[in-house]
């Protein structure tokens, strides 16, 4: 199964999880702040994957409820 996501700049996704473990394949290089439900970052994935060459699969496991916010300009 695939999913195609798209998180414009300054768009805010609301809460929400995600079960199963999954694959992040980024295409294009924005800054991404991921939080936790009382809004503490958790990870901020433009300095996480900066040396990261884009278009490489990224395993993720299962996360707890959380939100993504791009804020790319």
């Amino acid at each position: 199964m695939s999913l195609r996501t798209r998180i414009l700049p300054g768009q805010l996704v609301p809460v929400h999880t995600h079960r199963l473990a999954s694959c992040l394949l980024r295409i294009e290089l924005d800054d991404f702040v991921r939080r936790d439900p009382q809004g503490n970052v958790l990870a901020r994935y433009a300095d996480d994957l900066r040396s990261t060459n884009l278009n490489i699969p990224i395993w993720l496991e299962p996360l707890p409820p959380h939100s993504v916010e791009n804020v790319a300009r």
